[in-house]
C-alpha cells in the first residue's frame, strides 16, 4: 500500500471527492479512499554526499572498533583481539595497567595451581576479563555493535533475532573525558 496524491483524474473517478481534496495524500483500502494526515508523510531522498560521515561530521562522539573478515567497518579495524584492544584502551588512560594485570593474573594462576582447581583456565580467563571490564567501565562508555548481513548490512547496538546472519562485530566507545568535553559536563554519573 503506497501513499498517493489526489489528482484531477482521481477527482473525476471518485464521486465523493471535492475540488478541495486536490493534492491531499491518500491510500486506497478495499476500494475506499482514506486520507492520510500530512504530518505522517516523510519524503525519503538518497544521500548526495559521497564522503564518509564517520570521518567528516564534527558532531560524532565515540569510535567504532570492528572485527570482520569481509567488511571494513567503523573507524578502526584492530590487529589484536577485542580483549587485547580493551587492555590497550585502558593503557591509554591508566599507564602500567597491562603490567599490573599480568602480575595479578600470574598470582591468581599460582593460587589455582596450588589447589584442586588446577587446569581450570576458564576461571583465570573470567578473573582477567572481570578486571578488564571493571577498569574499562571506569574510563569508557562502551556499547556492543551487532551486524545483520542478509542482502545488505545493518549495524545496531542491540542484537538481532537471526542467529545465522547476525552476531557481534565490535563495539563503539568513548572515554569519559571525551563525553564530558563534548557535552560541557564536569562529571559523569553511572546510571544504575
Amino acid at each position: 500500500m503506497s501513499v498517493r496524491i489526489i489528482t484531477k483524474l482521481e477527482l473525476k473517478a471518485f464521486e465523493t471527492l471535492e475540488q478541495s481534496d486536490l493534492g491531499r495524500p491518500y491510500i486506497v483500502v478495499a476500494g475506499t479512499i482514506q486520507f492520510v494526515p500530512t504530518r505522517k508523510i516523510a519524503e525519503i531522498q538518497s544521500d548526495q554526499h559521497e564522503g564518509n560521515i564517520l570521518d567528516e561530521w564534527d558532531g560524532w562522539l565515540g569510535s567504532m572498533a570492528c572485527w570482520h573478515n569481509r567488511y571494513n567497518l567503523g573507524h578502526e579495524q584492530p590487529d589484536v583481539n577485542p580483549s587485547e584492544f580493551h587492555i590497550e584502551l585502558i593503557e591509554e588512560v591508566n599507564l602500567g595497567f597491562a603490567d599490573r594485570l599480568e602480575r595479578r593474573s600470574d598470582a591468581f594462576y599460582q593460587l589455582l595451581s596450588g589447589s584442586s582447581h588446577l587446569g581450570n583456565l576458564k576461571s583465570l580467563d573470567e578473573f582477567v576479563d572481570g578486571i578488564v571490564d571493571r577498569e574499562l567501565a571506569k574510563h569508557y562508555v562502551t556499547l556492543p555493535l551487532y551486524l545483520y548481513d542478509h542482502g545488505g548490512i545493518t549495524i545496531s547496538t542491540g542484537p538481532f533475532s537471526c542467529p545465522w546472519d547476525s552476531g557481534q562485530v565490535g563495539f563503539i566507545y568513548a572515554s569519559h573525558k571525551q563525553i564530558r568535553d563534548h557535552f560541557g559536563w564536569k562529571r559523569l554519573k553511572r546510571r544504575s
